[in-house]
Parts: structure tokens; sequence; C-alpha cells
């Protein structure tokens, strides 16, 4: 995947400066950069002011009562949140696989008592997907399909008990926040290794769940968490990110002739 981002790559046209968010991209950028002889080209673990600002943000649009009327879930139930795939030739994924890596979600919640799982789609998802997605819910009872996002992301997020997905950079939100957050694994045949390519600097944080049984432990063990809130397991990435990517930025600019100057810049998150 990441060998894709920097397609292309070559001495003349390298960046200046490359920010990248974790050791793991550090690592395989520069060894592109090397490959190519470009010399010139800085690369800095910044780390992930996105992730840094969310964190430091203290509410949301709706509180947590709000964001369960919204999806009228139960006042014992867990709320989960699901975060699908979309259907791209270019990952290789289809409609077909992105609605079996939601039939895999609701296996792996069926074990579990009490929860309201919550699938949120993604945003670029085919009229298609959506409408595989939609076929996949209509067995369990107690799933909502929020195609038309009932409510803000943040506020789900927030207000969730549980995170799930295929691999989703909004499971990396979700925990950082401090939710409870997995990865559900079937459904799509590159997804194991698009797991261990993008998150292998998460050193296995996030369990990998794919039986019911497994989702039924990762449940029981956020319940028992009793909204107490973890510090991610790439935390380390997040604080302090805006200022070392910020004095990156500036250190870049004044060694240019003017504040602008045939500055060239590439961020690969």
């Amino acid at each position: 995947i990441r060998r894709r981002r920097l397609a292309g790559l070559a001495e003349a046209s390298a960046p200046d400066l490359i920010l990248v968010t974790n050791e793991r991209a550090e690592a395989s950028v520069a060894a592109r950069l090397d490959a190519v002889g470009a010399k010139k080209t800085r690369v800095v673990l910044g780390g992930s002011g996105h992730l840094e600002k969310l964190r430091s943000s203290r509410t949301a649009e709706l509180d947590r009562d709000a964001v369960r009327a919204a999806y009228n879930c139960a006042r014992d139930a867990a709320l989960v949140a699901y975060f699908a795939c979309c259907d791209d030739a270019a990952f290789g994924v289809t409609a077909d696989d992105v609605a079996a890596m939601v039939d895999r979600a609701l296996d792996v919640v069926a074990g579990a008592e009490k929860v309201l799982l919550v699938v949120r789609p993604h945003p670029r998802a085919s009229a298609a997907a959506h409408g595989a997605c939609r076929r996949s819910l209509d067995r369990f009872e107690h799933a909502n399909y929020d195609e038309h996002s009932a409510v803000d992301l943040d506020s789900l997020l927030r207000a969730a008990d549980a995170a799930l997905s295929y691999g989703s950079t909004t499971g990396l939100e979700a925990a950082a926040l401090g939710v409870p957050t997995a990865f559900v694994v079937g459904g799509w045949a590159g997804q194991r290794a698009y797991l261990d390519d993008q998150y292998a600097h998460c050193d296995g944080a996030y369990p990998r769940l794919s039986t019911a049984a497994d989702g039924a432990a990762f449940l029981a063990q956020a319940r028992r968490a009793g909204g107490r809130r973890a510090p991610a397991a790439d935390a380390d990435h997040a604080t302090g990110a805006l200022e070392r990517c910020r004095a990156a930025l500036a250190t870049v600019l004044a060694a240019k002739p003017g504040p602008y100057d045939g500055l060239n810049f590439k961020v690969v998150v």
C-alpha cells in the first residue's frame, strides 16, 4: 500500500521534506529514497497531528445519550460501531467483499449479549456495496446500517462502547479517544496482508477477531472497562506531533531563498 503511494518517485522530483506518522513508514520511505538516489529529501517522524488534535478535543457535537437515542439503542445494550471498507478495484475489493466483511462483523458480535451494531459505510462505497450490505444486515435484528450518517463521526466515536473495523484509520481515531478497538478479519482475501503492512507499528496492540467467541471475549472486556478509557497503543505518535511537524516545516522554509520559493512538499500519512 505504502509503495503505491510513492510510485513514480525519482531523484529529480523528490520533495524537500516528507513527514511520516510512525517508525515503519519512516524506514520504508527512507529505503525508497535511497533506492532512487534522492539524497536531498529529509524524512521526519512527525507523528499524527490529526490524532493529537482529536485527543485534545474534550467535547463532541452530541453527547452519549443523544447518540444512543439517534440509533434507538436500548439502555442496557452496548453500542458497537463497525466502520466498513469501500469497494475499490485498485485494492482488489469488490462490493461482494465489502458485504462479506460486514457479514463477518455480524458473526463476531452474534455471540455477545445485548449489543447494537452500528455499521457505518465508507464514504466512497458504491451503490452496489450499499445494496449488498443492506441485504446482509437483514438477517441480524440488532443492527443499524447508518448509510446517511445519523450522527457525526466524532460524536459516534465518543459514544461507542467499542469500535470494530476491517482496518480503517477510523479505528485509530477511536483508539486515540480510548475506545476499545479491534479489527474484524474475514471476507477479503487481501486483508491480513493489508493489516500487517498498515499496522505493524502498533505491535499487535489491536486484537484481530474472526469468530463469535473472539467477539464475545473482546466485548466482555470492553464492558468490564466500564467506560474507563486507556491510551492508544501508538499514543506516542500523536503526543507533540503538531509541534514536531511545525518545527520540520520551519527548518525547510528557513533554508529557502524566499518564504515559499521553490518549496516542494509532500505528506505521507
